[in-house]
C-alpha cells in the first residue's frame, strides 16, 4: 500500500469515527430509530384450528417495513432558495423532489415521456405548442387539483424580473402569450418556430408546476419561501442552509408513484472525505463521491451505481471573450485580446494533459469531447473533430492534444515569454465531487508553462455570480456541464441574450439568430455545428470529456436505483429509489 493510499483510508477512518461519535449512533432519520411496522396478523393464529377451505378469499394485506427517510448526501448547491427561479439550474436539485414537469426524462430510455401532460402537439410552424393535462394530479398541503393556471404560473415565475435561473433568458425571449382553452389544456404562441421547445420544458429544465392557488391566495411569495406546493411524491417540510432539506412522503395516494421510503433528507455536504464518511458510517443511503475514492467505498461493502448516459461535459470556461459587446472588451486580459488572445486560449489548452486527468480522476472511464456539449447523439455534431489525420490522430487531438513545449512557444508568440498571472474560480458542484481536484491539475499544468494562478475557492457559486447579471473578464473556472441540446448551450454561454456571457462573435450572432428563424431540423443542426465549429477553431473554451455520473450506494438500505444521470443537477428520479427490505 502506498503513502497516499494509506493516508486516505486514516483520514478516512478518523473522519468515520467523528461523524459517529457527533450524530450518537443515530440521528432523528436514522433507519434505526424507525420501529418495525410489520406485526404479526391475526390470519397467524387460525393455522391452529383448520376451517373448510372457501374459494376467492382476498390474502390479508401485508404491512410494509417503515423504511425511514432516504438519505442523500450532495455537494453543497449553488444557490439554495425555495425560489426556483432564482439560481443555476444545479440548484433545482432542492426542489426537483417535490416538483413535477410536464415532461418527464425516462431513467432507461433517456428520451421525453408524458408526466403532467399526457400529450402534446406542435404547429406546421413550430410556432403553436398545445398540451393535455392530467386530471387526476393533486398539489400538496390541499391546495387541489392541478389546472392549467399552475402551468401559466410556473412560466411566469421563470420570466419574473428578478429570475436568473439559466432558462429565464429563453422563456423571456420565446413566449409570446399564453392561453388556457380550459383547466386542462394550455397553448403556448412563441415569438419565432422552435421544434425543440419540448426539451426546456421538461425535466432537462427549470419550468417546474406549482400551485397557483397558493401562489394567488393572498400570501404569495411569503407562503412559497416557506413551504412551497408542488404535485411531486415527495413534499417539502424544511431546511437548514448549508445543512440539509428535509422532504416527507405525501399523506395521499400519489397519482404516480408509492416512494418505499417515508421521507428524503438531503444533506448538502461540500467536502469529498466527509461524504465518503457518512456512507461508511452509515448516516447516508447514497452519497456523490468522487471516483478516485471508490476504492474505499467499495472495500466497505457499497456499491457504485452510474447513471445510464454520459452526463457531465467537464470543461474549464475564459472569461471575458466580449466580441461583440466591444465595450465590456478588457485586451489586458491575455485570452481576450483580440490580436493575440488565439494563441493565449490555444496554448493554455495545450497545456492540459487530459488523458491524465481521466485515468487518474476518473479511472480512465471517458468520451472524448472536442467542443463542449456536442455529442455524436445531438444535432450539432460535426464528425470532422475526430476524422483521422494522416498523422494518424483525430483532428480533436491534432488541436488541442497535450503539448506543453508548444503551449510555452504560443505564449512566447503571443508576447508572454514568462507567463502572466490569473484568477482561476472552483465552487462545488451538484454531481460533479471533482470539481476540486481539476482544479488543482489546472493549476499544475498552467503554472508548468509559466502561468501563476490564484486559485479561489468558494463556497457557493457567489465568487462568480456577477458573470450571470453582467459581464466580468478577468478571471477562469471549472463547469460541469449537463447533457443539455448543444443550441441551449449556444444561447447560455455564447449569444448576447444568454446570462453566462462566455465568447460572443458577429459570426455567432448571425448563426444563431439564423437557427432561431429556422424550422428545418437539418439546417438548424447546420447552424448549430457551424456555431461548435467557431468555438473548436477559436479555442474558446478548454473542453476536458464527456464523463458519466455516479454514486456510492449502501446495498443494506438501497435494493434498485435508476437513473438518467443526463438531468443537469444529476441526481434526480429519487422516488424510483427502491429499498432493500
Amino acid at each position: 500500500m502506498n503513502f497516499f493510499r494509506f493516508l486516505t483510508l486514516a483520514l478516512v477512518f478518523v473522519m468515520v469515527l467523528a461523524v459517529t461519535v457527533s450524530c450518537g449512533g443515530g440521528d432523528e432519520d436514522s433507519p434505526d430509530g424507525v420501529a418495525d411496522a410489520t406485526q404479526p396478523s391475526q390470519a397467524s393464529s387460525s393455522e391452529a384450528t383448520p376451517k373448510p377451505v372457501t374459494k376467492n378469499v382476498d390474502k390479508p394485506k401485508t404491512t410494509k417495513k417503515s423504511m425511514g427517510d432516504l438519505r442523500v448526501a450532495i455537494t453543497a448547491l449553488s444557490h439554495e432558495s425555495n425560489f426556483h427561479w432564482i439560481g443555476s439550474s444545479d440548484s433545482l436539485i432542492g426542489s426537483r423532489p417535490a416538483a413535477e414537469y410536464l415532461i418527464d426524462v425516462d431513467a432507461e430510455t433517456g428520451v421525453e415521456v408524458p408526466m403532467l401532460a399526457t400529450s402534446w402537439e406542435m404547429s406546421p410552424d413550430a410556432k403553436t405548442w398545445t398540451f393535455n393535462l392530467r386530471k387526476d394530479v393533486e398539489f400538496h398541503y390541499g391546495y387541489g387539483s392541478m389546472t392549467s393556471r399552475d402551468v401559466e404560473l410556473g412560466l411566469d415565475l421563470l420570466r419574473r424580473e428578478d429570475a436568473i435561473q439559466t432558462d429565464t433568458s429563453y422563456w423571456r425571449g420565446v413566449l409570446d402569450s399564453v392561453h388556457l382553452p380550459d383547466d386542462h389544456t394550455i397553448e403556448l404562441t412563441l415569438k419565432y418556430g422552435d421544434p425543440d421547445l419540448y426539451w426546456p420544458i421538461a425535466a432537462n429544465g427549470g419550468v417546474l408546476i406549482p400551485s397557483a392557488k397558493q401562489w394567488d391566495g393572498g400570501a404569495g411569495i411569503d407562503a412559497f419561501e416557506e413551504r412551497p406546493a408542488y404535485t411531486g411524491p415527495y413534499q417539502y417540510v424544511d431546511r437548514e442552509l448549508g445543512n440539509w432539506i428535509q422532504f416527507e412522503k405525501v399523506p395521499y395516494d400519489h397519482w404516480r408513484v408509492d416512494t418505499d421510503f417515508d421521507g428524503l433528507k438531503m444533506h448538502l455536504v461540500p467536502e469529498d472525505f466527509t461524504r465518503l464518511a457518512m456512507i461508511l458510517a452509515g448516516e447516508v443511503d447514497i452519497s456523490s463521491v468522487s471516483k478516485t475514492l471508490h476504492p474505499e467505498v467499495k472495500e466497505a461493502g457499497m456499491v457504485i451505481i452510474p447513471g445510464n448516459f454520459p452526463s457531465i461535459s467537464a470543461n474549464a470556461m475564459f472569461g471575458g471573450q466580449y466580441y461583440v459587446n466591444t465595450e465590456a472588451l478588457d485586451e489586458s486580459v491575455p485570452w481576450a485580446n483580440l490580436e493575440t488572445g488565439k494563441l493565449v486560449r490555444e496554448a493554455m489548452n495545450r497545456a492540459i494533459n487530459r488523458e491524465e486527468i481521466i485515468d487518474v480522476l476518473f479511472k480512465g472511464v471517458a468520451e472524448p469531447m472536442p467542443v463542449v456539449a456536442h455529442h455524436q447523439t445531438k444535432p450539432g455534431w460535426d464528425d470532422r473533430w475526430l476524422e483521422k489525420q494522416p498523422s494518424g490522430k483525430t483532428l480533436y487531438q491534432e488541436r488541442y492534444g497535450y503539448d506543453p513545449e508548444k503551449a510555452r512557444e504560443l505564449l512566447a508568440q503571443a508576447g508572454y515569454p514568462d507567463g502572466f498571472e490569473m484568477t482561476f474560480h472552483t465552487f462545488p458542484q451538484s454531481g460533479f465531487p471533482e470539481t476540486r481536484d481539476i482544479a488543482d491539475s489546472f493549476q499544475l499544468y498552467f503554472e508548468d508553462i509559466g502561468i501563476k494562478v490564484n486559485l479561489v475557492e468558494n463556497p457557493t457559486l457567489g465568487g462568480i455570480r456577477e458573470h450571470y447579471k453582467g459581464y466580468s473578464a478577468d478571471f477562469m473556472w471549472i463547469f460541469r456541464g449537463g447533457a443539455r441540446l448543444p443550441s441551449n448551450d449556444v444561447r447560455v454561454f455564447y449569444s448576447t441574450e444568454g446570462i453566462v456571457h462566455v465568447y460572443e462573435s458577429d459570426e455567432i450572432e448571425k448563426n444563431y439568430g439564423a437557427f432561431k428563424e429556422s424550422v428545418d431540423p437539418v439546417e438548424r443542426a447546420r447552424l448549430i455545428a457551424a456555431v461548435g465549429d467557431e468555438v473548436f477553431e477559436e479555442y474558446a473554451r478548454i473542453p476536458i470529456a464527456w464523463f458519466f455520473f455516479d454514486v456510492a450506494v449502501d446495498p443494506k438500505r438501497v435494493a434498485e436505483y435508476n437513473y438518467p444521470g443526463t438531468i443537469t443537477g444529476i441526481i434526480t428520479h429519487l422516488d424510483l429509489v427502491k429499498a432493500n427490505r
